[in-house]
C-alpha cells in the first residue's frame, strides 16, 4: 500500500546518469513458470522469476554508455499508463546476434539490467508474461560502425511502471562458439 510521503532531492548529483552492467538478461515469457508479483505504488517485487524446467535466460553484451531504459507515459484522462522500454547497442555481426533477432523478432521478453551508483545497486524489470516487450532492430555495418541497436518495448500501456528484482537471478544459456575459420592448406613453394 502508497503511503504519502514528501520526496526532497535525493542526493548530489541526483541526476548524473547511473551505469549500467553491460549484460542485458533476456527472458522469453513463452519459458516463464511464474513470475513475481507487485502492486501499483510499491516498485518492489515479492517472490521470484521461475523459469521451465529446461528453460534459460539470455544474456546479450550492451555496450555500456549505449543503454538507455525507458518509461513512456501516454493516454487520454482516466486511460493514462507506461510503456516500459530497454533498447541498446551489441557491436559486430556475429551470427549468433543475426540468428537470435531472426528468432525472436515477434516472441515477447522480459528483461532486467542491473544499474548501480557507487553501492547502491537495482535490478531494473521490465515486462510480463501479459505484457511482455517485443524486440525491434536497426543494424548498421558501414565505415564508421558495424552494431546493431535492439530495442525492446511494451506495445500495449499499463498502470505500473518499471519494477526493482531482488531476487535470484534465473539460469543463463552458455555462450555462444562463433565458428572457428577452416584451415587453410600451405601452399608454399608450390
Amino acid at each position: 500500500m502508497y503511503t504519502p510521503v514528501s520526496i526532497p532531492k535525493s542526493g548530489a548529483g541526483a541526476a548524473c546518469p547511473m551505469t549500467t552492467k553491460p549484460n542485458i538478461i533476456l527472458v522469453p515469457v513463452d519459458s516463464v513458470a511464474s513470475e513475481p508479483s507487485r502492486v501499483t505504488g510499491d516498485t518492489a517485487l515479492e517472490g521470484v522469476l521461475t523459469l521451465e524446467a529446461t528453460a534459460k535466460a539470455i544474456g546479450i553484451y550492451a555496450t555500456p554508455n549505449t543503454v538507455e531504459i525507458t518509461e513512456e507515459s501516454e493516454g487520454d484522462l482516466d486511460a493514462r499508463g507506461v510503456k516500459a522500454g530497454i533498447a541498446f547497442e551489441h557491436p559486430g555481426n556475429s551470427k549468433a546476434i543475426a540468428d537470435f533477432v531472426e528468432f525472436y523478432r515477434n516472441r515477447g521478453f522480459i528483461a532486467m539490467a542491473t544499474q548501480s551508483d557507487g553501492d547502491k545497486a537495482a535490478t531494473k524489470y521490465m515486462g510480463s508474461i501479459d505484457n511482455p516487450l517485443y524486440l525491434s532492430v536497426e543494424s548498421t555495418n558501414n565505415k564508421e560502425a558495424c552494431k546493431r541497436k535492439l530495442r525492446l518495448k511494451q506495445e500495449q500501456r499499463q498502470s505500473r511502471g518499471i519494477s526493482i528484482y531482488s531476487g535470484a537471478m534465473p539460469e543463463m544459456a552458455e555462450d555462444a562458439k562463433e565458428p572457428t575459420a577452416p584451415a587453410t592448406k600451405n601452399t608454399e613453394g608450390v
